[in-house]
């Protein structure tokens, strides 16, 4: 069974559909990649713990997110060092997302989920 999916460092230029993720994916990085098309977090799978899509160039600028799953831990968006994509603002929810200040490692920081 398909647990984790780990992307990186690609100069892949495609639409990013997360809906179609397996749903028992428990971890999707895709980081530092080029990426075309919107990016929604509404229909994730509900056993998905981490995901990280930081360092891709998204051009858009606000992400609707709902239904977030409930074993979700780590959002990894936003790169506030070195900013790549355009996105600015999350909107709908009944989970906010808070941009922390602390740095989890070197470039990467954690959007908290809470309730």
């Amino acid at each position: 069974m398909l647990q984790g999916v780990s992307y990186a460092l690609q100069s892949t230029f495609c639409f990013l559909d997360l809906t179609g993720l397996p749903l028992n994916v428990r971890l999707f990085s895709v980081w530092e990649n080029l990426f075309n098309g919107p990016v929604t977090l509404t229909q994730l799978p509900r056993k998905l713990r981490h995901l990280n899509i930081v360092r891709t160039s998204i051009e858009q600028r606000v992400v609707y997110y709902g239904n977030l799953p409930e074993e979700l831990q780590e959002l990894n968006i936003v790169d506030m060092n070195k900013p790549t994509n355009k996105i600015t603002k999350f909107e709908k929810s009944e989970k906010k997302i808070y941009l922390e200040s602390r740095v989890y490692s070197n470039t990467f920081r954690k959007i908290a989920l809470r309730k």
